[in-house]
């Protein structure tokens, strides 16, 4: 069951820089804040999380934490966690810059450790040591200019904020796999959902995402469709759009996930 949950909203945030036709931002005012979220799948409460923003002066601090509750933590307990440190980067058109990225992925065998250094426009996995390389290393070129999937969310935030328009073609790197994801005004035709038993939220900015895989995948997950669905953002300040909702089908029902939006 995890496997198709909170897994799941760890993609939410494989939000990486965007190569769209947006110009550069210039210096925007963007606020801390702290996102709590449940998940869903086949109607049942499958985890919770926060994730916590934090900006000072010229840089900024990702903490995510999700967990497994209800059943599901009696079934599959796990959890994931990710830190990120960056700098702010007006001059670029994803507006941030990250440092470093770990993320740990809890179950009950134990976890998984990635961890991410980030120099002159190029990501470098750096592996605990001792540890094998990955079997299926992505190659450098596909490591140059991509964000962590911490700074792509609130880059597509930035972005979409700044821009009016879902249209983004975004870059994926997480420490062992690169994906380009596909963000799209969908118009009213869309239903991921088709019985459309809940539109979603009132007043946010709904846009369509899929998720192509490139680079450190075996051939047979290289073969499999794309990950779907949309994705649901409000306006946080002036210049910051957040994620309020995603959802994503999977073999076992509609994924769905809220996140509170702050106040102010």
């Amino acid at each position: 069951m995890p496997r198709f949950a909170l897994p799941t909203l760890a993609f939410l945030l494989y939000f990486t820089a965007p190569h769209s036709h947006a110009v550069p931002p210039s210096a925007p005012a963007v606020p801390s804040f702290a996102l709590t979220g449940s998940a869903y799948v086949g109607g049942f409460h499958a985890g919770d999380a926060v994730l916590h923003f934090n900006v000072r002066d010229d840089s900024y601090s990702v903490r995510f934490n999700a967990e497994s509750q209800g059943l599901i933590r009696l079934l599959f307990q796990w959890g994931f966690e990710l830190e990120v440190e960056g700098t702010l980067a007006a001059e670029q058109v994803s507006g941030l810059q990250p440092a470093v990225y770990q993320s740990r992925r809890y179950h009950r065998d134990g976890h998984v450790e990635r961890h991410v250094r980030f120099r002159a426009g190029m990501a470098e996995t750096i592996l605990p040591e001792g540890a094998e390389p990955y079997p299926i290393p992505v190659p450098s070129e596909e490591r140059r200019h991509v964000l962590d999937p911490a700074s792509a969310l609130l880059s597509a935030g930035l972005v979409l904020a700044r821009t009016g328009s879902c249209d983004q073609m975004i870059r994926v790197f997480d420490g062992k796999t690169r994906s380009n994801l596909v963000l799209t005004d969908p118009g009213d035709d869309l239903a991921v959902d088709p019985q459309r038993v809940d539109p979603g939220p009132v007043d946010a900015k709904r846009c369509a995402f899929q998720s192509l895989r490139v680079a450190g995948f075996s051939e047979r997950h290289l073969r499999k469709p794309p990950m779907e669905g949309e994705i649901w953002f409000r306006a946080y300040g002036d210049a910051l759009m957040v994620p309020v909702r995603l959802q994503t089908p999977t073999r076992i029902g509609m994924a769905i996930f809220h996140f509170e939006l702050p106040a102010g």
